[in-house]
């Protein structure tokens, strides 16, 4: 479990978050996804109850539980 993880920026040319990367960051508020990132993979931000907002662009697929 991550606890102190709080903004995270995914720069150019990354296309996929893989999945379960930021899974139990319970401090993740903020989330900046580049343009280029078009896939989010399974249970991504899996009990990541801080979220507040996470810009989507130009994300066409998106796995199971991504946001539970």
């Amino acid at each position: 479990m991550c606890s102190s993880l709080s903004t995270v920026t995914l720069g150019k040319g990354l296309g996929a978050v893989s999945e379960e990367c930021f899974g139990h960051c319970v401090c993740l508020t903020d989330m900046e996804l580049s343009q280029s990132v078009a896939s989010v993979g399974d249970r991504t931000f899996y009990r990541c109850s801080g979220h507040q907002y996470i810009d989507p662009k130009n994300v066409s697929e998106v796995g199971k539980d991504v946001f539970t």
